[in-house]
């Protein structure tokens, strides 16, 4: 029933048929769900504009067009469909048919004395893919050419990102480049989603596309914040002039064309994929990376499988990526100052390793009183400076200054 659940999916949802059409053959499906999947796949390539297949005239369609021999069973088939699976579940479904496919050939081929063995170790390896796979795309490969004045070109310091606060562009020699990966860490309610809103901000200011991703915090809260950085307001102020603080932020970049922001629930990878794809952010926030789901019970092994994938994320839509993680449990008490790149709770190696930069912010109580932050720089790869800087906090405006 696996391909019964997906083709009712697809059927419902034109965004999950175009999220799994490209990489699922119908000879790949049970022959009743094989005449109905292509034409599903005729109806949408007739319709460019349609959002869905209109269930009752596609049966009527089938109705007409099947051998009498067996239209009864195919009818009853489509009829007796299930519930449609959500549509982060979607690419999920279409794995667990291709593995399922590739597990009754390896058997085959393992029961198989003429088979040899070459035919049988990649199939193997192929049911290895397929068991640890969260996306349905293939490995990319990006071919820099051999003109090496790109090289300069990518690298200049004028088609550099910069960052916010100066302080730290200035320790990243200028900002980054696309498939950076920045990792702020930091304590509970230490302050890394202002931090996180002050560099979207900047970003935003400098006309770059930002595409927010958040799954812990209130989205509409997230957008009053970065509102508030932008238009140099505070929240009773806004409140107050609500014409004036989105005529003042949109002049600063606030504005649908430079600023997208979604709430997952907790969301997957993939599902950020399908966001850029349309979007094509320049920068892509994710506020927190914890609470991306996975398959992988272990919260471990969870973050280290989607550090890899965010960092192939980032790659593959030529953007820049930052993302926001907890420090380990035992420093909630935020008396810690300064910090190590093995201090990220649950991931200690896992996420370090596919990140560029890695700022951790840090601050003991009195330096909380006062509103100042330490930051440390775990990891730099942009600049290769180590040296962290102090910050103050601006929370009526979500700003970060040095």
């Amino acid at each position: 029933m696996l391909d019964a659940k997906l083709l009712k999916a697809c059927m419902a949802s034109r965004r999950d048929y175009n999220k799994i059409a490209p990489y699922l053959s119908a000879d790949e499906l049970s022959p009743q769900a094989k005449v109905w999947w292509n034409l599903m796949d005729e109806w949408y390539r007739a319709d460019k504009l349609a959002s869905q297949v209109d269930i009752e005239l596609i049966r009527d369609r089938g109705k007409r067009h099947f051998n009498e021999k067996y239209a009864n069973d195919l009818l009853e088939w489509f009829d007796d469909l299930p519930e449609v699976p959500s549509s982060t579940n979607v690419v999920r479904e279409a794995l667990d048919i291709k593995l399922w496919n590739a597990e009754q050939e390896l058997n085959r081929l393992l029961a198989d004395p003429s088979s040899s063995r070459s035919k049988k170790d990649k199939m193997l390896k192929l049911v290895q893919e397929l068991s640890n796979a969260e996306s349905l795309s293939k490995s990319e490969v990006y071919d820099p050419g051999d003109d090496y004045m790109t090289d300069f070109h990518v690298l200049s310091p004028e088609n550099k990102i910069s960052l916010a606060p100066k302080a730290l562009n200035i320790r990243c020699k200028g900002g980054a480049v696309w498939g950076d990966h920045i990792v702020l860490f930091g304590p509970t309610e230490i302050g890394k989603s202002l931090f996180a809103i002050n560099m979207a901000a900047h970003f935003l200011r400098n006309n770059r596309k930002v595409l927010y991703i958040g799954n812990e915090d209130n989205i509409h809260k997230i957008r009053m914040r970065m509102r508030s950085n932008l238009s140099n307001m505070t929240e009773e102020e806004m409140v107050k002039h609500p014409d004036v603080a989105i005529a003042r932020s949109a002049k600063r970049g606030m504005v649908p064309d430079l600023l997208k922001m979604k709430h997952l629930k907790p969301g997957f990878v993939s599902d950020i994929h399908e966001y850029a794809d349309e979007f094509k952010p320049a920068i892509i926030v994710l506020d927190q990376f914890r609470n991306l789901g996975g398959k992988n019970d272990s919260l471990t092994q969870k973050m280290n499988d989607n550090a890899i994938a965010f960092r192939s994320l980032i790659s593959h839509h030529q953007a820049v990526g930052v993302s926001l993680a907890q420090a380990y449990a035992g420093d909630h008490d935020k008396k810690k100052v300064w910090y190590e790149y093995d201090d990220i709770d649950s991931s200690r190696t896992g996420l370090p390793a596919q990140a560029d930069l890695i700022v951790a912010i840090g601050a003991d109580e009195h330096m909380l009183a006062r509103g100042t932050r330490a930051i440390s720089l775990c990891k730099n790869k942009l600049g290769d400076i180590h040296e962290g800087f102090m910050v103050r906090f601006d929370h009526a405006h979500s700003r970060v200054t040095t």
